[in-house]
């Protein structure tokens, strides 16, 4: 079936992607193989179960790419359908081979900022890319890469090679070592909770220019529902500005968007539990603070 995306993402996409001198990037599949997508070197990857990641950065790119292997796909992306995005965003749908698929284009005045959201008849696929400057060649590189049924999702092509490249299975690797680390580290039970106005200042994370490795998160929980919640029909987010510790556990927690009903202590608890590779600065762990979204919807 025809693909269905809006002008401005042609716009994007079609922006010139200048010629990388890299290492070898590695083509990664589905464990159907029906999707796959380039990453290039020194990408993490976390596996548990049935749910397969790959984590990447490089020259000011952050990517990653979640598979889940399931059969209810399908009826996920119906319901995510059915909500607005929690950031502004410009979203289109589409349908390409076994594939219906949303792609959201956040706003914002610089950079690419882009997620896609794929079914597939035995998979449910999260694709994340981000940089700060639109024309970067790493992220571009990396869109332009993902093949659905073979099919380019994007009619540009990358400037790495796509020949004769034999895909490796994302569930065949094993769980990075860093990752594995990482969360073995215990919940912070006792971070600390703040309460104040909504802060008008960016994340800190957020400018990927200055990370020698960014902020990786691997785990977030979700928060329950409280049954005062339900019976009372509360719906929206809570907001948290979390700090994420250059040791791996999670710092000071500020309240900046709050709901009744016990749910903003379910966020909270449930943000204390959060695993994530600290960021570095010049190969060095530090210090982040990024604000973090839990929404609650009743169906």
């Amino acid at each position: 079936m025809k693909i269905i995306i809006t002008l401005f993402l042609t716009f994007i996409l079609s922006l010139a992607v200048a010629a990388q001198e890299t290492e070898k990037w590695t083509k990664i599949a589905s464990p159907k193989g029906d999707f796959t997508a380039q990453l290039p070197p020194k990408f993490l990857v976390d596996n548990e179960n049935d749910l397969y990641r790959a984590y990447a950065f490089d020259n000011e790119a952050l990517m990653d790419i979640e598979i889940q292997e399931t059969s209810d796909a399908r009826s996920r992306l119906r319901m995510m359908r059915q909500f607005p995005p929690a950031q502004e965003a410009r979203v289109s749908q589409f349908e390409m081979g076994s594939f219906s698929g949303n792609i959201y284009h956040y706003k914002r005045e610089n950079g690419i900022w882009m997620s896609i959201y794929l079914a597939s008849p035995k998979a449910y696929i999260s694709v994340f890319a981000r940089a700060n400057d639109q024309k970067n060649a790493t992220v571009l590189n990396f869109l332009y890469s993902i093949r659905l049924d073979n099919q380019p999702l994007f009619k540009n092509q990358p400037s790495i090679n796509l020949d004769n490249e034999n895909a490796v299975s994302l569930a065949s690797l094993k769980t990075s070592p860093i990752v594995l680390s990482m969360l073995k580290i215990k919940d912070a039970e006792k971070a600390p909770v703040k309460y104040a106005l909504e802060d008008a200042k960016k994340d800190e994370e957020a400018d990927l220019t200055k990370y020698s490795r960014p902020l990786i998160s691997l785990r977030k929980p979700r928060a329950s529902y409280t049954d005062r919640g339900r019976e009372n029909g509360v719906n929206g987010s809570v907001r948290l500005k979390i700090v994420f510790r250059a040791d791996g556990q999670i710092g000071e927690i500020t309240v900046l968007q709050k709901l009744p009903d016990g749910l903003t202590d379910e966020a909270i608890n449930s943000a204390r539990k959060i695993k994530f590779v600290p960021a570095e600065i010049d190969g060095k762990p530090v210090d982040v603070a990024k604000v973090v979204e839990y929404t609650f919807h009743l169906y």
